[in-house]
């Protein structure tokens, strides 16, 4: 029987290769933050290629701890301001609602 013009097992190889990449594209995608089901696609359809695409991607949860870190460093230097009598309390608390 053929599929789409090629053999039973030759079609059934290719869908393992597929799979093959398309499975750890997906899991290295998914744990930067990206689509899982688009990643699947890409390492699916890309091969090689889509695992190196995942690979080399930014990771996404790192910008968000990044930007936590960033607001409580800045939340420490107002506490720090406020203790030394440069801001008021309203000042503190207003940057504080920003901040958080």
């Amino acid at each position: 029987m053929k599929i789409m013009g090629i053999g039973t097992l030759e079609f059934l190889i290719i869908v393992l290769v597929g799979c093959a990449f398309g499975v750890p594209t997906m899991n290295i995608a998914e744990k930067k933050g990206y689509n899982r089901i688009g990643f699947f696609a890409v390492g699916f359809l890309l091969g090689p290629i889509g695992l190196i695409v995942s690979l080399l991607l930014p990771d996404k949860n790192q910008a968000k701890v990044s930007a936590a870190a960033n607001n409580a460093d800045a939340l420490m230097k107002y506490k720090t301001l406020l203790d030394e009598g440069v801001i008021t309390e309203a000042e503190y608390e207003a940057k504080r609602k920003e901040l958080l």
